[in-house]
């Protein structure tokens, strides 16, 4: 559907939840943001509510470097009275703030080539004498990484 107004696409395609007076994004999504496209632009839903219906006459422009975050922690909500503008370190410290930082560990990191019953083993190897190098190639990380995990600077948790 082709809306000629930026500002009815996003008024028509909302859902209000009343308990939470988040207005819920209803066309396209990703990672849980809203998608929209205008004027042959893709922006996140939120970021173009921002800019059409933060300030009442004006478009307001987003300055660089500045992102709009949500104050209800819903990435499909649009209502511009949840949304404010913020660094990337306002983010991450209302993310903390709030609890919602999953910090991975271990072989819970996605990327983790080691796993926490590796870690006694690499441990009890370099005890013994065995060079780091040597340990590391087995395991197919970095020296460092094993020299790291030696010195109690990585998977400290195991």
């Amino acid at each position: 559907m082709k809306y000629d107004d930026p500002k009815d696409c996003i008024l028509k395609n909302i859902t209000i939840d009343a308990k939470t007076s988040c207005w819920e994004w209803g066309l396209s999504k990703s990672n849980g943001y809203g998608r929209v496209g205008v004027g042959g632009r893709l922006f996140r839903a939120h970021r173009l509510s921002f800019m059409l219906l933060s300030q009442p006459h004006e478009m307001t422009n987003i300055p660089n470097g500045r992102y709009v975050l949500h104050s209800c922690d819903n990435r499909g909500c649009v209502n511009p009275t949840h949304l404010f503008l913020g660094t990337h370190q306002d983010n991450m410290d209302d993310m903390v703030k709030k609890g919602r930082r999953h910090k991975m560990v271990g072989s819970g990191f996605k990327h983790a080539k080691l796993k926490e019953g590796d870690i006694p083993a690499i441990r009890e190897r370099c005890n013994q004498g065995e060079m780091q190098k040597d340990v590391a190639r087995d395991y197919g990380v970095t020296a460092s990484r094993i020299s790291e995990i030696i010195c109690g600077k990585r998977w400290t948790h195991v």
